[in-house]
C-alpha cells in the first residue's frame, strides 16, 4: 500500500512535540521538522545529544561527514554559528547548495560531493571538529581510515559519532552467512532501490568502537554514552519506520535480473523485503542507540 500525502501528514501528527525543556536546542522546530530528510534513527534529537558533548564555538570549522541531505549541517550552522563543510557521496552538491541557499546559510555551509575514503581536498589540521551522524559505520571502522581522517583535524579537535549500534558483536557463523539483497520498489522517480544487507555487518558495539579509537593512538575518548532514547522518541522512530515500510511496494522477485552490481565473488541471496524467508534469517545482535562517542586528538 502507498500512503497519500494526507495520510503521511496524519502519521507525522502522531509524533511528539519537541521537548524544549530537555532539548532547548530544538526551540522553534515543528514536530515534522525533527525527522525531515533524516537518514537513520534519532533525527535532530540525536544531533542535539551529540553537539552537547562537542564544546563548539562560533566560527569553528566543522566537517559534517556523510551529511546526507544536510539536516545536521543546517542545525550546526543555524544554532551554533559554526562554519560547516558538508560532504556526502550520494547527495549531489547542487541539491545541497540549493537547500542551503533557500535556508539563508549559503555563506556558512560548503557542500562537497566526494568519497571520504579517498584523498580529501583539505589542508592538514584544518578542522576544529568532525561530526558524523548515522554513517560512520559504513566506512570508518579501521585504523587506516582514522589516520586518513585525523590528519585534517587540529590538535585538541573532536571527532563525534552518533548512530545505532549493536548490543553484541556478530558471531563468526553469522558473519559467514551470504548477504541478502532487498529490492524495494518506490514511487517514481526512484522506482527501484537494491540494498545489500552486507553493510549491516559493519555495525559494531560501543566497546568495539571505543577500543578502535583508543588503539589508534590518535584519540583520547572523553565521552561514550549509550542509552535508549526516551519513550516518546522511540515511539516516533517506530511510527516512522512502520510508515516507510508500508509505503514500499514489495513484489515477489523471480531472480536477480536487472539488479545493480553486487560484490565480486560473493554468493547473494535475493528476497523481497518483508518476505517470510527474510524474516526467518538470524538477525544476530540487537541495535540500540549510541547517543554520542566523542574523542579528541591529543
Amino acid at each position: 500500500m502507498n500512503y497519500t500525502p494526507d495520510q503521511i501528514r496524519d502519521i507525522v501528527a502522531t509524533f511528539q512535540a519537541p521537548d524544549r525543556g530537555r532539548y532547548p536546542e530544538l526551540d522553534g522546530y515543528a514536530r515534522d521538522e525533527l525527522y525531515e530528510d533524516c537518514s537513520g534513527g534519532g533525527g535532530l534529537y540525536l544531533a542535539a545529544e551529540m553537539v552537547r558533548t562537542m564544546r563548539l564555538q562560533p566560527g569553528d570549522i566543522v566537517l559534517d561527514l556523510g551529511c546526507g541531505k544536510g539536516v545536521a549541517s543546517l542545525f550546526l550552522a543555524q544554532r551554533f554559528g559554526v562554519q560547516v563543510i558538508a560532504v556526502n557521496l550520494w547527495t549531489p552538491a547542487a541539491f545541497l547548495d540549493h537547500k542551503f541557499t533557500a535556508r539563508g546559510v549559503r555563506d556558512r555551509i560548503i557542500p562537497l560531493h566526494l568519497d571520504v575514503t579517498c584523498e580529501l581536498p583539505f589542508a592538514e589540521k584544518y578542522f576544529d571538529a568532525v561530526f558524523c551522524m548515522n554513517s560512520f559505520s559504513f566506512y570508518g571502522g579501521s585504523l587506516a581510515f582514522l589516520r586518513h581522517l585525523l590528519k585534517h583535524v587540529k590538535p585538541g579537535g573532536g571527532l563525534c559519532i552518533g548512530s545505532e549500534v549493536l548490543t553484541d558483536e556478530f558471531t563468526p557463523e553469522q558473519l559467514e552467512l551470504p548477504p541478502y539483497v532487498y529490492a524495494f520498489r518506490l514511487p517514481p522517480p526512484d522506482e527501484r532501490v537494491d540494498v545489500f544487507e552486507e553493510d549491516f555487518k559493519k555495525q559494531h558495539t560501543p566497546r568495539w568502537w571505543r577500543e578502535l579509537f583508543e588503539s589508534s593512538g590518535l584519540l583520547d575518548v572523553e565521552h561514550c554514552r549509550v542509552g535508549r532514547c526516551r519513550p516518546a522518541l522511540r515511539r516516533d522512530d517506530a511510527t516512522r519506520t512502520r510508515a516507510r515500510r508500508r509505503f514500499i511496494q514489495r513484489p515477489d522477485l523471480p531472480g536477480t535480473e536487472g539488479m545493480g552490481p553486487r560484490p565480486p565473488s560473493q554468493e547473494v541471496a535475493v528476497r523481497p523485503h518483508g518476505s517470510q524467508e527474510a524474516e526467518r534469517r538470524p538477525r544476530g545482535a540487537v541495535r540500540c542507540p549510541l547517543n554520542a562517542l566523542l574523542a579528541r586528538s591529543p
